[in-house]
């Protein structure tokens, strides 16, 4: 492959020139758009062949032909990535570290097939509107679209984890710009510091807390029906020296209505007091 400048550049499997033959769909809106060209067989083995991916808008979605066979060489047009909103839910296991390899993955697959059950999750993956990371330190969950979909998730896996001592979560949400990229294995992805920012938010708390940030809030309390909910923490420093507005959203059913133990001092009025029942300017 040649090297392309980020954003835009052309991957040449082997040979250039041939006719273009359609694309294939790769995930949501990733796909390859295929130039095909005949070579010898004997020049060429499957393994040789190297396809990369191109970002494409969503208008510009043409009927996909699956492309097979060792005698086909692609060259793939790699187009200018686009900027998203993403609400980002990152979550992690209390204590995940410190366990022997063996728990660890068994937490991991056992959390792993809570989230797949959830309906929210269910639902956003059939519109192509998630995208989920595995990181050293936890979870994260790239919603599109839907503001509120990351809290619904978190609700639902709060709620289902919360009655077993095995699993100890604590979840972070928060909002900001992101890029649709494949991985180096060519898995769906994503690139922007947001997904940072959210595990900056889920640090503060303890275990069975959904922390949110303030632009995570000033979207939920446009809708009206979550007030009651958010409980004002302050504005804390977080890593690498970023000062943030958290709040702390539980109910009588769901979160942790204990203010987190790093933030117990910082915190000064009554956390069990809804933000509705405050001044905007408190």
């Amino acid at each position: 492959m040649t090297e392309a400048a980020p954003g835009y550049g052309r991957a040449v499997g082997l040979l250039g020139g041939g006719r273009e033959c359609g694309i294939i769909p790769i995930f949501g809106d990733l796909r390859l758009r295929v130039r095909v060209v005949q070579v010898q067989p004997k020049r060429i083995q499957p393994a040789q062949i190297r396809i990369a991916s191109a970002l494409l808008h969503p208008s510009s979605r043409r009927k996909s032909r699956l492309i097979c066979g060792i005698d086909m060489a692609a060259t793939v047009q790699l187009q200018t990535q686009q900027l998203e909103v993403a609400h980002v839910l990152f979550m992690d296991i209390a204590g995940y570290v410190r366990l022997p390899s063996a728990e660890q993955n068994r937490l991991l697959q056992e959390l792993q097939g809570c989230i797949r059950s959830t309906k929210e999750f269910s639902e956003e993956r059939a519109r192509d509107q998630i995208i989920s990371l595995e990181c050293a330190e936890g979870i994260a969950l790239v919603f599109f679209g839907d503001p509120e979909a990351p809290l619904r998730c978190a609700m639902e896996v709060n709620h289902r984890t919360r009655t077993t001592e095995r699993i100890r979560l604590r979840m972070g949400l928060h909002p900001g710009l992101v890029y649709r990229v494949p991985d180096i294995d060519f898995n769906r992805s994503v690139s922007g510091g947001r997904i940072n920012v959210a595990q900056r938010v889920m640090d503060c708390g303890d275990t069975g807390h959904i922390l949110v940030s303030n632009l995570i809030a000033d979207l939920l309390r446009q809708m009206g029906h979550w007030n009651e909910c958010l409980h004002d923490l302050g504005e804390v420093e977080i890593k690498g020296g970023m000062r943030l507005h958290i709040l702390n959203f539980w109910n009588n059913d769901i979160g942790n209505p204990k203010a987190p133990k790093q933030l117990a001092d910082m915190v000064p009025r009554d956390v069990n007091q809804p933000l509705s029942k405050l001044s905007p300017h408190a």
